[in-house]
C-alpha cells in the first residue's frame, strides 16, 4: 500500500491533477478494491487532508470566513443527497450542470479581438 500511495503522491505533485484521479484506479488496480470501496477510500482521504489544511491554515494566523464555509458545505451536501436514486436520475441532473455552465460561460465571454 505504501508504494502506491508514494507512487500518487509523487504523480500528483509532478503533474498536478487531483489525488483521486489516481487513486481510484490504483486502489482497483493494485489492491484489488471494488469501485465503490476505491472512491469511498478517496473521499475519506480528501476529508482527512482537507481537515489537516484546515487546521494548518488557521495555526498560521489566517482566518476562516464562516459564511462562505457553511454555504459550499451545504450546498455540498445538498448535492451528495440529491445525487442518491437511480443512477438514470443522477445521470439526468448531472448533465444539466455542465450544460448550464457551458451557457453561462458562453453569455459571459467576449469574442476575441484581433490584432
Amino acid at each position: 500500500m505504501l508504494p502506491i500511495g508514494f507512487g500518487v503522491g509523487a504523480l500528483t505533485g509532478l503533474v498536478g491533477v487531483g489525488g483521486g484521479f489516481v487513486i481510484v484506479p490504483a486502489l482497483i488496480v493494485g489492491l484489488s478494491f471494488g469501485v465503490r470501496e476505491a472512491m469511498a477510500t478517496s473521499m475519506a482521504i480528501v476529508a482527512a487532508v482537507s481537515v489537516f489544511g484546515l487546521v494548518a491554515h488557521l495555526a498560521s494566523g489566517s482566518s476562516l470566513d464562516l459564511p462562505v464555509a457553511v454555504a459550499i458545505g451545504g450546498a455540498a451536501v445538498i448535492g451528495a443527497a440529491g445525487g442518491r436514486g437511480s443512477r438514470t436520475a443522477s445521470r439526468r441532473r448531472f448533465s444539466v450542470v455542465p450544460s448550464q455552465c457551458s451557457s453561462r460561460w458562453e453569455s459571459q465571454s467576449q469574442p476575441l479581438r484581433e490584432s
